[in-house]
């Protein structure tokens, strides 16, 4: 649904850079941008984590929506005079999660396996995703008050968690013996994205600390 999409992440933004350069001008001012890290990667390009360096193709109007929304900061940024940080999220996950949302595979999975249904894979289980927990982007998101200039950080793992692995994670957790129902693979989506957040870690001194099987335990348990 491209049209909302583009008005609430390209247009939202223009308004927020406008209303920002418009107030406070010569006090120290930061933007902190969250976009994506997935959505935004060249299909077909990525053997190994991706770099920031590498996001410059959009597979789909939320992905363009996010890459023009960084490069409107961007020009902001030089027009009135303020820093930014522009994060690139991995799939970020953790308790409060929507389970009965569009996206949020953990909660969406761990959702239907408590009350006993069966989870769909879209595709064969082996489309690959970073995946965060919530308290360490958190930290990061923290970590941005203080450090960092006017610079783009990916946020991730580094690591290729495929649908199978989560499906697995989660039915642990919930100790579900189903099997996942499989259906067609969704077009526009990446099938294969893992994130290089070294530059975070030389930045920001942050790396992950909340392991997959961990993440998911602390995400199960706070569903309701």
């Amino acid at each position: 649904d491209p049209i909302p999409t583009l008005q609430t992440n390209v247009i939202g933004t223009t308004n927020l850079m406008l209303a920002f350069g418009e107030y406070g001008r010569g006090k120290k001012r930061k933007i902190i941008f969250s976009s994506t890290g997935g959505a935004i990667v060249p299909p077909g390009v990525l053997r190994g984590p991706g770099r920031e360096e590498d996001a410059t193709a959009a597979l789909s109007p939320y992905g363009l929506s996010k890459k023009l929304g960084e490069e409107i900061i961007k020009f902001y940024a030089n027009h009135f005079d303020f820093n930014y940080v522009i994060f690139r999220y991995p799939n970020v996950f953790g308790p409060r999660q929507n389970p009965h949302g569009e996206a949020g595979v953990v909660a969406i999975f761990g959702g239907l396996m408590k009350a006993g249904q069966q989870p769909t894979i879209f595709g064969d289980g082996t489309k690959a995703r970073d995946y965060v927990f919530v308290e360490d982007i958190a930290r990061a998101n923290c970590l941005a008050a203080i450090k960092g200039r006017r610079v783009t950080i990916n946020l991730g793992r580094g690591a290729f968690i495929t649908d199978r692995m989560i499906f697995d994670a989660v039915a642990r957790a919930t100790q579900f013996k189903g099997k996942p129902r499989f259906a067609p693979y969704r077009e526009g989506e990446v099938y294969r994205i893992a994130i290089n957040a070294s530059r975070a870690k030389k930045i920001l001194g942050w790396s992950p600390r909340v392991n997959l099987e961990k993440g998911v335990q602390k995400t199960i348990a706070a569903l309701p």
